[in-house]
């Protein structure tokens, strides 16, 4: 949620993105990577009052450097499988 897939990205763009992770009890957990090496990128976690999911929210701003690397949101609820979903930067040369 937040990225729309084979959306071309502006150098200097702010871009944010969503993972929503359900039915947890407790919450599960989400971590953001992006690139190969899987750089950590800090974020925002939510989980309402019910404790039914937990979203959580990064946001930074597109470089050069982050064409066609993908970023990584990884989330697990404890015992449960390691859920992945990834999306691959579209940089465009021309800044906003």
């Amino acid at each position: 949620h937040g990225l729309i897939r084979n959306r071309m990205l502006h150098l200097g763009e702010r871009i944010s993105a969503e993972c929503l992770l359900n039915d947890g009890n407790p919450p599960g957990q989400i971590q953001w990577y992006k690139g190969i090496g899987k750089e950590f990128l800090p974020s925002i976690n939510q989980t309402p009052s019910n404790g039914k999911y937990v979203l959580s929210r990064v946001e930074f701003l597109v470089s050069a450097d982050d064409h066609l690397l993908p970023l990584i949101c990884q989330g697990q609820v404890a015992q449960f499988p390691l859920h992945t979903i990834t999306f691959y930067l579209n940089v465009t040369c021309q800044a906003l």
